[in-house]
């Protein structure tokens, strides 16, 4: 991947860009939309990369412009098709998606805050401070959440007779 930038920007990018876009497809459960939105989210870096290189985590800011980029694409989809009179179905997977159907289908019973906060913690690797400046709340709202979401997914995963540990 040749950027047209300094070394330390194409490195940067090469580590943490597969990264983005598996944390956007579980997001969004479109993996063709998660590239889409990660390219953005990209170019959003190239443009402010001397601002980035100097902050203690850049894939943090990474992954916030990602969430505000997806927020924005998500937006601007209601308001078309509230214009159009009508509500399209959610987007789901492709078959060229490597997490299985039955992951993204509990990650989508979770509320939007529960699901955020786990794929951030757990898939992003974020702390809890980076999760909830992500998300735009406090850290105990993040912790909240995502125990909620794991004593659900637990409680899920054993009903169907699947051991977690």
């Amino acid at each position: 991947m040749n950027i047209g930038f300094d070394g330390e920007l194409e490195e940067f990018v090469q580590q943490h860009y597969s990264r983005l876009v598996g944390f956007l497809e579980l997001r969004t459960g479109d993996r063709d939309l998660a590239e889409d939105l990660a390219q953005d989210s990209v170019l959003k870096l190239m443009q402010n990369w001397d601002h980035v290189r100097s902050l203690q985590s850049g894939w943090g800011w990474l992954v916030t412009v990602a969430i505000n980029t997806q927020i924005s694409w998500w937006r601007r989809l209601r308001t078309k098709q509230r214009n159009r009179g009508f509500i399209a179905q959610q987007t789901r997977l492709t078959q060229t998606s490597e997490y299985p159907v039955e992951a993204l289908s509990l990650l989508d019973q979770l509320p939007e805050k529960q699901r955020a906060a786990v794929i951030l913690r757990y898939y992003a690797g974020l702390s809890v401070a980076e999760t909830a400046q992500a998300l735009g709340c406090a850290e105990g709202t993040v912790k909240s959440a995502t125990a909620q979401a794991r004593s659900f997914l637990r409680k899920t995963l054993v009903k169907e007779d699947t051991y977690v540990s």
